[in-house]
């Protein structure tokens, strides 16, 4: 039963990465390869469009309401006021950089292995639009639509590099790492005390462990790519980008 579920596992996450595949192929092949209107960042040399920082900034406006009072919120020149030394403005862009940084190096790593051609946020904006009217013109005509009527252009773009993660994670568990029999038992003699899931053994728990130290190696090297990244950015246009989106009015 247990190697059953292992074999189903695989298939899903092999299934999630052709998938992750076709995605970003489709983008390639469909976009024009246009250079999106502005940009204030740059990671690894792929430029960051100015809509794409917004958006990803604008995800973060919830967790640094969350570090600070409401009467601190609800002050007109609360972004720009310093909290025990520094901005929420600055915080927030913090965040938004850390994840951009993230995406794009696993962009990189996924052009490197073959496994995705070089796009921009410009061809994700044109192929949501297709997706969207294929989706449309199959619900009009009574055919089924699985998953969601339409995307907006923030949940394709989250699908998108979400898959594409996953799909890498795969290919350097399959291509690239390699699990000893003494990591196994290392890991086993360090954690079976207090790991509910290892109560039964190490033979019969090898499969788990293995399969977690693969994706901890797998998170380490992303990781390490992510601290070599080479970011630029013109802090000025960065804090003119957060604060149009940041001063509006919820």
């Amino acid at each position: 039963m247990k190697e059953i579920k292992k074999k189903q596992l695989w298939l899903i996450l092999a299934v999630c990465c052709f998938l992750a595949v076709i995605i970003v192929s489709c983008i390639y092949i469909r976009g024009k390869n246009t250079t999106a209107q502005g940009t204030a960042l740059t990671v690894n040399g792929y430029s960051v469009a100015e809509e794409e920082f917004q958006m990803i900034l604008s995800d973060y406006r919830s967790k640094v309401y969350s570090l600070y009072s409401s009467d601190e919120i609800h002050k007109e020149s609360f972004w720009i006021t310093e909290y025990d030394g520094e901005t929420p403005l600055k915080k927030i862009e913090g965040l938004a950089v850390e994840h951009l940084v993230r995406n794009k190096t696993i962009q990189k790593l996924s052009e490197k292995r073959g496994l995705t051609k070089k796009f921009s946020y410009s061809d994700i904006i044109e192929e949501t639009k297709k997706e969207n009217a294929e989706r449309k013109q199959a619900y009009d005509s009574g055919q089924a639509v699985y998953g969601m009527r339409s995307y907006e252009i923030d949940d394709y773009y989250k699908y998108l590099y979400s898959n594409m993660e996953a799909a890498l994670i795969v290919d350097l568990i399959k291509n690239t790492i390699e699990v000893t029999e003494e990591e196994c038992k290392t890991y086993y003699e360090e954690h079976k005390e207090m790991d509910a899931e290892l109560q039964e053994g190490y033979e019969k728990t090898k499969s788990i462990i293995k399969r977690r130290i693969q994706d901890d190696k797998a998170d380490a090297i992303i990781a390490k790519e992510i601290k070599k990244a080479k970011v630029n950015y013109d802090q000025k246009q960065l804090d003119r980008l957060a604060l149009e989106v940041l001063t509006v009015q919820e």
